[in-house]
Protein backbone atom coordinates (compact mmCIF):
# COMPACT_ATOMS: atom_id res chain seq x y z
CA UNK A 1 0.00 0.00 0.00
CA UNK A 2 1.25 3.48 -0.86
CA UNK A 3 1.59 6.55 1.31
CA UNK A 4 -1.64 7.99 2.72
CA UNK A 5 -0.87 11.70 2.42
CA UNK A 6 1.53 11.94 -0.51
CA UNK A 7 0.55 11.67 -4.14
CA UNK A 8 3.16 9.79 -6.22
CA UNK A 9 3.08 10.12 -10.01
CA UNK A 10 5.51 9.12 -12.74
CA UNK A 11 6.15 12.17 -14.91
CA UNK A 12 7.38 11.83 -18.49
CA UNK A 13 9.81 12.35 -20.09
CA UNK A 14 12.55 10.97 -17.92
CA UNK A 15 10.50 8.85 -15.49
CA UNK A 16 10.59 11.50 -12.79
CA UNK A 17 8.82 10.44 -9.61
CA UNK A 18 6.78 13.47 -8.60
CA UNK A 19 5.84 13.56 -4.90
CA UNK A 20 3.14 15.98 -3.80
CA UNK A 21 2.23 15.95 -0.10
CA UNK A 22 -1.51 16.50 0.40
CA UNK A 23 -1.35 17.39 4.09
CA UNK A 24 1.23 17.99 6.82
CA UNK A 25 4.46 16.04 6.43
CA UNK A 26 5.36 13.91 9.45
CA UNK A 27 8.11 11.42 10.19
CA UNK A 28 5.66 8.54 9.68
CA UNK A 29 4.55 9.88 6.28
CA UNK A 30 8.15 10.43 5.15
CA UNK A 31 9.12 6.91 6.20
CA UNK A 32 6.07 5.36 4.51
CA UNK A 33 6.64 7.28 1.27
CA UNK A 34 10.35 6.42 1.23
CA UNK A 35 9.70 2.69 1.72
CA UNK A 36 7.04 2.78 -1.00
CA UNK A 37 9.44 4.43 -3.46
CA UNK A 38 12.16 1.88 -2.69
CA UNK A 39 9.75 -1.02 -3.15
CA UNK A 40 8.09 0.21 -6.35
CA UNK A 41 10.84 2.21 -8.04
CA UNK A 42 14.15 1.25 -6.38
CA UNK A 43 15.15 -0.63 -9.53
CA UNK A 44 15.42 2.64 -11.48
CA UNK A 45 18.99 3.85 -11.71
CA UNK A 46 19.04 6.60 -10.90
CA UNK A 47 15.70 7.22 -9.26
CA UNK A 48 14.72 10.76 -10.17
CA UNK A 49 12.60 12.27 -7.41
CA UNK A 50 10.89 15.65 -7.54
CA UNK A 51 9.46 16.58 -4.14
CA UNK A 52 7.06 19.50 -4.45
CA UNK A 53 7.37 21.07 -1.00
CA UNK A 54 5.72 24.36 -1.96
CA UNK A 55 3.28 25.34 0.76
CA UNK A 56 3.98 22.21 2.80
CA UNK A 57 3.92 22.22 6.60
CA UNK A 58 6.56 19.90 8.05
CA UNK A 59 6.05 18.43 11.53
CA UNK A 60 9.33 16.59 12.06
CA UNK A 61 11.39 16.71 15.25
CA UNK A 62 15.13 17.49 14.88
CA UNK A 63 16.19 13.94 15.81
CA UNK A 64 13.76 12.54 13.23
CA UNK A 65 15.65 14.32 10.43
CA UNK A 66 18.66 12.12 11.18
CA UNK A 67 16.43 9.03 11.34
CA UNK A 68 14.92 9.80 7.94
CA UNK A 69 18.38 10.33 6.43
CA UNK A 70 19.55 7.02 7.92
CA UNK A 71 16.46 5.25 6.58
CA UNK A 72 16.90 6.71 3.08
CA UNK A 73 20.58 5.82 2.89
CA UNK A 74 19.72 2.16 3.53
CA UNK A 75 16.78 1.81 1.14
CA UNK A 76 17.05 0.31 -2.35
CA UNK A 77 17.67 2.93 -5.01
CA UNK A 78 18.41 5.92 -2.79
CA UNK A 79 22.22 5.61 -2.90
CA UNK A 80 22.14 6.56 -6.59
CA UNK A 81 18.97 8.70 -6.52
CA UNK A 82 18.77 12.34 -7.58
CA UNK A 83 16.36 14.22 -5.33
CA UNK A 84 15.14 17.69 -6.28
CA UNK A 85 13.18 19.61 -3.64
CA UNK A 86 10.97 22.28 -5.13
CA UNK A 87 10.05 25.06 -2.68
CA UNK A 88 8.91 28.66 -2.47
CA UNK A 89 11.44 31.49 -2.42
CA UNK A 90 10.47 32.25 1.18
CA UNK A 91 12.11 29.06 2.42
CA UNK A 92 12.48 25.31 2.23
CA UNK A 93 10.37 23.51 4.85
CA UNK A 94 12.46 20.38 4.22
CA UNK A 95 15.86 22.09 4.75
CA UNK A 96 16.85 20.21 7.91
CA UNK A 97 15.95 16.85 6.37
CA UNK A 98 17.80 17.78 3.18
CA UNK A 99 20.97 18.66 5.13
CA UNK A 100 20.85 15.42 7.13
CA UNK A 101 20.38 13.44 3.90
CA UNK A 102 23.30 15.21 2.21
CA UNK A 103 25.49 14.40 5.21
CA UNK A 104 24.62 10.74 4.60
CA UNK A 105 25.86 11.03 1.01
CA UNK A 106 22.52 11.41 -0.75
CA UNK A 107 22.28 13.74 -3.74
CA UNK A 108 19.67 16.36 -2.77
CA UNK A 109 19.32 19.81 -4.36
CA UNK A 110 16.87 22.65 -3.77
CA UNK A 111 15.06 24.55 -6.53
CA UNK A 112 12.61 27.46 -6.91
CA UNK A 113 11.94 26.59 -10.56
CA UNK A 114 10.21 23.36 -11.53
CA UNK A 115 11.75 23.60 -15.00
CA UNK A 116 15.28 23.85 -13.55
CA UNK A 117 14.59 20.96 -11.17
CA UNK A 118 13.37 18.70 -13.98
CA UNK A 119 16.32 19.67 -16.18
CA UNK A 120 18.75 18.72 -13.38
CA UNK A 121 16.94 15.43 -12.75
CA UNK A 122 17.12 14.47 -16.43
CA UNK A 123 20.74 15.58 -16.91
CA UNK A 124 22.37 12.27 -15.96
CA UNK A 125 21.76 9.00 -17.78
CA UNK A 126 19.23 10.43 -20.19
CA UNK A 127 16.17 8.22 -20.49
CA UNK A 128 14.20 7.96 -23.73
CA UNK A 129 10.52 9.03 -23.64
Amino acid sequence: MGPANTQVRVQMPGRILRLTPTSEVTFAEMACTSRYLAEKFGHLSPMRILLDARGVVVRVMPAENQQIAELLSGLKGFATARIAVLHDACGNPMAATDRASQQRGLLVRQFFSEQAACHWLRAVGLVPG
